[in-house]
């Protein structure tokens, strides 16, 4: 699934193309659906104004069948509800806290590892599975890795899970201390 912000630099339409021509391949490996959660978060005028609109076209003119647009959740809904979070970022972005959040559900983690992002699932993908923008056939053998190499990913994932809970610790500690200050 994808959790985040429907905006261009989400990359989400990448994600609806990659559904819809690997469709056949995905449903091979036990894909039966692909969650797209979130939603425009704000409303504004800029490049993203009605961007979840042209997804919408974009999914019923390439036939994404796959694809499913979810809304808005909870964190503890949505990482009940997918197996892998697919983090398709075509810019960079400072953190992606969504990534933290999968990792401590126990949710593996493809990204395009853009900014903040590369840090989060290292850059050995010691924490999860890297995504090059546009590569969709990279993007199928990441997924299907994801899926059929339990051993491997078992040992990302709990590596990720630890890194969460670090990052929870240290965050906790920053926050007592400007409370403190």
């Amino acid at each position: 699934g994808y959790v985040g912000m429907l905006a261009p630099w989400k990359g989400v339409h990448q994600l609806i193309s990659f559904a819809s021509l690997y469709e056949e391949e995905l449903r091979a490996i036990g894909v039966c659906e692909i969650r797209i959660y979130g939603g425009q978060i704000y409303e504004t005028t800029g490049n993203h104004h009605s961007y979840d609109n042209e997804l919408c076209l974009l999914k019923e003119k390439m036939s994404a069948s796959l694809i499913s647009f979810c809304g808005l959740d909870s964190p503890a809904n949505i990482f009940s509800e997918i197996d892998l979070l697919l983090h398709t970022s075509i810019d960079e972005e400072p953190f992606g806290r969504v990534l933290i959040e999968a990792m401590s559900a126990d949710v593996t983690v493809l990204s395009t590892g853009l900014g903040g992002a590369l840090e989060l699932i290292g850059s050995c993908e010691e924490r999860g599975l890297k995504l090059l923008s546009y590569d969709y056939a990279g993007w199928f053998k990441q997924v299907e890795k994801a899926l059929l190499s339990n051993d491997d990913i078992q040992r990302m994932k709990d590596e990720a899970y630890q890194f969460s809970l670090l990052m929870d610790e240290r965050i906790e500690k920053q926050v007592q201390n400007l409370l403190n200050s």
